[in-house]
């Protein structure tokens, strides 16, 4: 099993294309030798949120939109439909109470793969490779920049800081005070 390595773009392809297949993180994680909680970590860190809606449904995670009777909540609207096919309803409903599927609450943490996805209205979840190579990319970059402070900042602590040190007081005293 590989210890203390990145992730490769070509793992987190496997790991896409396993999540798409229903696969679950310790045969994942067999598949790329990697540890089961490598992959829950990989995955619940890079999950991409999308607000989309279901065929021919627009996005709605109202926990009342199969008995909602509202019709015409938007001020401008002109559709006769009941507010819950639209997805500005959320928005402006009075009786609006946030749902969020339980499967991501629980391995995979994601949409990939679920046998729902077409005909479900809630905020969905995915793990693309590209996208969490992107981030970890990012991330990698930004953790080797150092300290992002100005040259006038990094003076004026030093002015700060420095005569205390001097005068023998710890760091910890110092930002305690």
């Amino acid at each position: 099993m590989a210890k203390n390595t990145h992730l490769t773009l070509e793992e987190r392809f496997t790991i896409s294309n396993l999540l798409d297949k229903r696969a679950s993180f310790k045969f994942i994680g067999i598949e790329i030798d990697r540890d089961c909680t490598t992959i829950s970590k990989e995955v619940r860190n890079h999950r991409i949120y999308k607000k989309t809606g279901a065929i021919g449904l627009g996005y709605n995670s109202c926990i009342n939109r199969r008995k909602c009777e509202h019709r015409r909540l938007c001020p401008n609207c002109k559709r006769s439909r009941f507010c819950w096919s639209c997805s500005a309803c959320n928005s402006v409903c009075p009786d609006f109470v946030k749902e969020s599927c339980k499967r991501l609450k629980t391995a995979p943490y994601v949409c990939n793969g679920c046998s729902d996805f077409k005909k479900c209205t809630l905020e969905k979840c995915f793990y693309q490779a590209a996208t969490a190579e992107k981030e970890y990319r990012q991330i990698l970059s930004e953790a080797r920049q150092g300290i992002s402070l100005s040259e006038a900042e990094v003076k004026y602590l030093d002015t700060l800081i420095s005569p205390l040190i001097m005068k023998g007081q710890s760091l910890n005293h110092i930002c305690a005070s």
